[in-house]
């Protein structure tokens, strides 16, 4: 799989810092938040990085992860979703038209899993 740009948004400070330090060690770049709140303030108009994936775990304080990745999926037509969540989670909580850009990863997980998730995200059907 080829590199990155990842959005990695948890707020589980241990996790957040084990899954950036596996996925840099991937290749991958990533920018992490503890909240959605800090994921956006990380994307504001000042800042030209934009995430290929972002990986958003659904149960964070204040804003959904499901709330976050609407916002940017509309806001960025080639960024891709992965939502995390230890419940049940159906992608029903997006639009239809952003499913297709969206795929659910169970907690826990190993790295493994999560590599083999974010390469069948992205090699499923472009988005529109």
């Amino acid at each position: 799989m080829t590199a990155l740009r990842i959005l990695l948004v948890d707020d589980e400070k241990m996790l957040l810092a084990l899954l950036k330090r596996h996925l840099e060690r991937s290749g991958h770049s990533v920018v992490d938040a503890l909240s959605a709140e800090l994921a956006l303030s990380a994307l504001d108009d000042s800042n030209p990085w934009q995430p290929d994936v972002l990986i958003a775990d659904e149960t964070l304080p204040g804003e959904r992860g499901s709330a976050l990745a609407h916002q940017l999926l509309t806001r960025f037509s080639g960024m891709r979703c992965l939502l995390c969540s230890g419940y049940p989670l159906s992608l029903d909580v997006l639009p239809d038209a952003l499913r297709s850009r969206a795929a659910i990863l169970q907690k826990p997980y190993m790295p493994a899993a999560l590599e083999r998730a974010l390469a069948d995200l992205m090699a499923s059907s472009p988005p529109a």
